[in-house]
């Protein structure tokens, strides 16, 4: 909450000394709860300011959530626009190659469920599938 009232400080004052403080207190409540997500989400976010700029520690915090599949998809925009902003194009290179390796997994893996939803005649499953793949897509 504290980190939020600073953000919101900052917004007002553009002083970066309110970033700096938000960031201490994010990265202490991390050391006490080293898995909670929405910290490392919104720290990642403060790192990549153009402000702060730092990319190593944001890149960090991503490699610490450990993003798979569908995860990929949805929080690799919190990180990749900021990263290639920054020059840090091998760093996004590998962002984006897991996300388009996801893809690809995904397109292959949703071809062979919808056969075999075919293969026991199960109709409403292959619809189910279809409309997934296409909402991935």
């Amino acid at each position: 909450m504290a980190a939020f009232v600073l953000l919101e400080v900052y917004s007002m004052t553009a002083d970066r000394t309110f970033l700096v403080d938000a960031i201490t207190i994010l990265e202490h409540g991390l050391a006490f709860s080293s898995f909670n997500y929405q910290i490392k989400g919104l720290l990642m976010r403060l790192y990549l300011h153009p402000a702060i700029s730092s990319p190593q520690r944001a890149l960090d915090l991503w490699h610490s959530l450990e993003p798979k599949s569908l995860q990929l998809e949805t929080l690799s925009h919190l990180i990749l626009p900021d990263l290639v902003r920054m020059g840090c194009f091998d760093a996004s290179l590998a962002v984006a190659t897991d996300h388009i390796n996801f893809h690809r997994v995904h397109t292959r893996d949703t071809y062979e469920t919808i056969t075999e939803a075919y293969k026991h005649l199960s109709t409403s499953q292959v619809l189910e599938f279809h409309q997934f793949h296409k909402t991935l897509l």
